[in-house]
């Protein structure tokens, strides 16, 4: 925070962090430019949290990057002030009058919803705007007064009357979505406006292919306030964690357009989404990045079945400095200017800690997709591994990729045998297995757009307990032995996965599917050096279900004698003429690593290395 004698500038105070203001906010300034709050990119801005007790009764300013209109059509928006129209808001946001344009698609913006039928309204001048809301702005049409200033600024000040107090949405109702009707129905049914609804209603988790609920209970909200929110507690109820005051029943994941890349020039360029999924155990799968929801910025509230009609009030409980879930950070407090006398930390700057949610069983893999100049794609999969998951079996904290395209990863179901999987119609960001699931592949499949020659790179980051506990340092692996370990079918190599881990995803020479990584866990495959899926479907994979190991033999073999060793290379176990028709069970009496040599009847050697 710097003055404005500081800076050069005639604000009072430039704040490019974080300032609290524990009474009533007033400001005699007719613009706020005297309280300027800067931005530079998505990861440092400055934040203001207002005591929700009295409105504030003055302006200030807060800069924000643009929206890149070549990316989007229309800009995903929330307005953090108070205002009494659209006209309003426009004029005192934009500088422009609002327009109502000759029909809808012509209007400056539109809010999302939530109670009537699942759609965009269009505003007139005279609307109510609501600074819950999940605006959009025009993008498309210069006469709509938004696409040239967003095209001709890297970044913009927006000067308002903070909108601190609390929220009550009018709830949201279940009963537009119709329930019990499927989506094979309802998706070709229209709106108020005449608009198919699958014209624009799609589902950031839920399968299209086999779930009722396709498409439904998704709610859309804007963020109300000029610091961050927090949604990591929104479904624990307040004796479980942290009390935000909110409880929200049936939750099943959170989602929002994915602004790691909203940097100063350019603007926001992706559309892709971060997501969570929750549980319902506490638990939350995923991007932990969803779970916190910057000034200006909208998103979702997914319900899994439409028991009651959702609601959420927005109060201090759910304002926050944090720009990531992790530690406490209310651990040194306050660690920011404070104006207006000390307020309770704990109802005025909502922590993220690992609370309530750690699980001695949870472990995820977060792989992200880099170009060659180390650039985000925005195209990320996840592996999470819970004791609660039954394999093959679509769970809570699964996700379909629903707004993939280009070049990029993308999951498919494992199978319960471990078998391979070579093309799926399922394309999943979120997958997940079992802590049994031990030696089984995983598929992850690569789709390369025609013409698209780039040398990709992925980046591994884990986390360990939930996704608020991300390991730090670069080459770390879980604490108890677990491990992850990506293998490639092309050149017959196997890695294991560290935290930071890079891996080369170099042209091939074919566009579309390629089924050429695979993911596994804690133990790799045994058929090596066989070159292509038809062969390896077909090889010897050692896996371990419960407690036990089993060797599933090579169609190729009649019989096979095992060796099993233990880290000193004592040979503790032999099966002579085993049948290959059959798995083997391996039954291992104590905990500890040993070593499995597979010698066939054909006169083929695999030696595999196995954790009990």
């Amino acid at each position: 925070m710097t003055s404005g004698a500081d800076n050069g500038t005639t604000a009072v105070i430039t704040n490019s962090g974080n300032i609290k203001v524990g009474g009533t906010y007033t400001n005699a300034s007719a613009t706020g430019d005297n309280f300027y709050n800067t931005w530079t990119d998505n990861t440092s801005y400055g934040q203001v949290i207002i005591a929700d007790q009295v409105p504030a009764a003055g302006y200030l300013a807060m800069e924000k990057g643009v929206i890149n209109s070549t990316a989007f059509s229309w800009g995903q928006f929330a307005i953090p002030f108070n205002f009494g129209s659209a006209n309003a808001a426009m004029t005192t946001l934009f500088g422009v009058p609002y327009s109502n344009g000759g029909n809808r698609y012509y209007a400056s913006m539109m809010v999302w919803n939530n109670e009537d039928e699942p759609r965009f309204d269009h505003l007139t001048s005279s609307s109510a705007i609501n600074p819950t809301d999940y605006v959009i702005l025009n993008l498309t049409y210069n006469s709509a007064g938004i696409k040239p200033i967003m095209d001709s600024n890297s970044k913009l000040t927006y000067r308002g009357i903070p909108s601190n107090i609390q929220h009550i949405p009018n709830q949201g109702s279940t009963a537009m979505y119709m329930p019990g009707t499927p989506w094979s129905t309802w998706k070709d049914m229209t709106n108020t406006y005449g608009e198919k609804f699958s014209t624009y209603i799609d589902d950031p988790l839920r399968n299209i292919l086999t779930e009722d609920n396709y498409g439904k209970y998704i709610y859309e909200y804007g963020n109300p306030y000029t610091s961050n929110l927090n949604l990591a507690y929104i479904g624990m109820n307040s004796t479980e964690g942290y009390d935000d005051g909110v409880q929200i029943e049936n939750l099943a994941g959170v989602g929002q357009i994915n602004s790691a890349n909203w940097v100063y020039g350019t603007g926001l360029t992706t559309s892709t989404m971060v997501k969570a999924t929750y549980n319902g155990s506490n638990q939350w799968a995923g991007d932990p990045e969803s779970l916190i929801v910057k000034p200006f910025e909208p998103f979702l509230i997914i319900l899994s079945i439409p028991d009651e009609q959702p609601s959420i009030t927005f109060t201090d409980g759910l304002k926050t400095f944090a720009m990531h879930v992790g530690a406490d950070i209310d651990g040194n407090w306050p660690p920011f200017p404070l104006i207006g006398g000390k307020t309770n930390p704990n109802q005025s700057d909502n922590p993220v800690v690992q609370d309530g949610f750690y699980q001695d069983d949870f472990y995820q893999l977060r792989l992200k997709l880099y170009d060659e100049e180390g650039n985000e794609t925005g195209n990320r999969v996840i592996i999470v591994v819970n004791g609660e998951v039954e394999n093959e079996v679509p769970n809570s904290y699964e996700a379909e990729y629903f707004d993939f395209e280009g070049s990029g990863f993308y999951l498919a179901q494992e199978r319960a045998d471990g078998g391979h999987v070579t093309a799926s119609q399922r394309k999943m960001d979120i997958n997940a297995v079992n802590v049994d699931f031990v030696g089984k592949p995983i598929p992850m499949l690569f789709h390369r757009t025609e013409g698209d020659n780039t040398s990709y790179k992925i980046k591994a980051e884990l986390f360990q307990g939930s996704i608020f506990n991300k390991l730090k340092n670069e080459n770390e692996n879980f604490n108890d032995g677990n491990t992850f370990f990506i293998y490639d079918n092309e050149t017959d190599q196997l890695a294991e996965v560290k935290n930071g881990s890079v891996f080369n995803i170099e042209p091939i020479p074919l566009n579309g599917q390629k089924n050429r990584y695979e993911v596994y866990w804690n133990e790799g495959p045994t058929g090596k050096g066989m070159g292509t899926n038809d062969e390896l479907a077909s090889a010897t994979i050692i896996y371990r279900d419960n407690d036990s190991h089993f060797v599933k033999f090579s169609d190729k073999w009649s019989s096979a004698e095992v060796k099993v060793y233990d880290m000193s290379g004592r040979n503790i176990m032999t099966f002579d003429k085993v049948d290959t028709k059959n798995n083997l069970e391996i039954k291992l009496a104590s905990r500890g690593v040993y070593a499995v040599k597979i010698k066939s009847n054909t006169g083929e050697v695999y030696t595999q290395k196995i954790i009990k």
